[in-house]
């Protein structure tokens, strides 16, 4: 089942199109970016061609570490990952003295690397959002987000990923894309024979031009041109030769920007005979059946409770549950701290991540629980997207999130890739309550009362 998102993107993305996808946590959206990045990575030394940003430090370097991995065989393919809460200068020392081709990050952290020069970002050919409506949404990231990527290139390939991509956070996706109807060169003075047939010719001949937003040919006798937008140069195509000018300050030049509705005027001249191709827009993959974003593996169940049995009822379920590795999300840092030192002291080997944290014992204690040191985590929303921790059987939500998208996200990390798993919510008031009916409703899905015994089977991959 997982392939089927990488079976439909992965062939255009290696085509260099521009790509959002939705699609269920745990369906392998990662591997789609990075394979398709890793096929087309041109290894110029001293250039960054790769560009990935996501919305924590955690997810940042669990996708460098997917790199490395989908990489090994590769030769001298370098990735470095740059977050916040770290030094800044040894990633300006990485920079200096051992330039990487793919970089994945932060936007805070990237933006700064990028502002004081340490980061060049004008030779990026593939700028990727991962968990994209999160940065989107927050109009702080978005801002950063929107102020890399002006840094970058034109030309590039852009591609998008989340398991929840609201509707109303779709045309601001659409914002980064190119369309590939992109802005091409009508050199009107060409009809007017402003050129020396078969010479190069310069800015100065040209009386004006035009820059349209749709793909279109201009058709003279014995003459074809078909000029897209470089900040290089444009290619005059000739039958029998090419012709290449130079012009990185076109804009200098004059340009005025017209409309499709504008442009049976400029057929009316009477020179200009217009083919208009058909457009390729970006590849939209959309879950819009929302049915269709739970995971088919999991078992969600909620324990209505108050606040203060909340604790008791854990232990108790950790007891008879059988699990391999369990996260348990909770509401805020104070909380996540007290639960995990009182899961230590009942002797469960627990762990906690929250952003209170010094980023290196924020990424010592993920590698702890990734690599199977730790059994049990205890978090906040901080490890709920995109996380992937292969062994994680069961979640329980603690504390109830704050939406629908965010419950969603916190369940998928188990149940992943098509695997078993077994989601527990605690239910202690009417907004609690409230929210779980919006769950159900909105993702057509029954989260039962937990029973008295669990089958086994149902949530254990043995």
């Amino acid at each position: 089942m997982h392939v089927l998102v990488q079976h439909e993107c992965i062939p255009q993305a290696i085509l260099g199109m521009d790509i959002i996808c939705q699609a269920k946590s745990g369906m392998g959206k990662t591997a789609v970016f990075v394979l398709a990045t890793l096929q087309q990575l041109e290894q110029i030394d001293g250039q960054v061609s790769v560009l990935v940003m996501c919305h924590t430090r955690e997810l940042a370097f669990q996708i460098s570490k997917e790199y490395e991995r989908f990489s090994k065989y590769m030769n001298n393919i370098k990735v470095s990952v740059f977050f916040g809460g770290i030094s800044i200068k040894k990633d300006q020392q990485t920079l200096k003295t051992n330039c990487p081709h793919i970089v994945v990050g932060t936007p805070g952290r990237i933006l700064a690397l990028a502002r004081e020069k340490s980061l060049n970002l004008k030779h990026i050919k593939h700028f990727i959002l991962d968990e994209c409506d999160k940065m989107l949404e927050q109009l702080d990231m978005r801002r950063d987000v929107q102020e890399v990527f002006r840094m970058t290139p034109h030309e590039k390939q852009v591609m998008m990923f989340s398991a929840t991509l609201a509707k109303e956070i779709r045309p601001v996706c659409k914002k980064f894309m190119q369309d590939w109807v992109i802005h091409w060169l009508v050199l009107y003075s060409l009809c007017l024979g402003l050129f020396d047939d078969g010479c190069m010719f310069g800015l100065k001949k040209l009386r004006w031009f035009l820059v349209a937003n749709v793909s279109l040919c201009l058709e003279v006798p014995l003459l074809l041109v078909t000029i897209p937008w470089f900040s290089e140069g444009m290619f005059v195509v000739k039958p029998s030769e090419v012709l290449i000018m130079k012009c990185s300050k076109l804009a200098q030049a004059g340009a005025a920007a017209i409309t499709p509705s504008q442009l049976p005027h400029l057929m009316s001249v009477g020179f200009l005979s217009f083919k208009f191709p058909a457009p390729q827009a970006p590849m939209e993959v959309y879950v819009d059946d929302e049915t269709k974003l739970t995971l088919h593996g999991l078992q969600q169940y909620y324990v209505k409770l108050k606040d203060q049995e909340k604790n008791r009822k854990l232990f108790d379920l950790l007891d008879v549950l059988e699990f391999n590795q369990v996260i348990i999300f909770v509401k805020s840092v104070q909380r996540c701290i007290a639960l995990a030192q009182l899961l230590i002291e009942q002797n469960f080997p627990a762990i906690c991540i929250h952003r209170g944290m010094e980023q290196e014992e924020r990424l010592s204690r993920y590698k702890q629980f990734k690599d199977f040191s730790k059994r049990m985590l205890v978090a906040t929303n901080l490890f709920g997207r995109g996380m992937d921790i292969e062994r994680v059987n069961i979640v329980f939500n603690y504390d109830m999130p704050e939406d629908s998208d965010t419950y969603l996200h916190r369940v998928a990390r188990a149940g992943r890739f098509g695997t078993k798993g077994l989601a527990i919510t605690f239910v202690s008031d009417e907004k609690d309550a409230k929210i779980l009916n919006e769950v159900q409703d909105r993702f057509e899905v029954n989260v039962g009362e937990l029973p008295e015994e669990i089958d086994l089977s149902t949530y254990s991959r043995c």
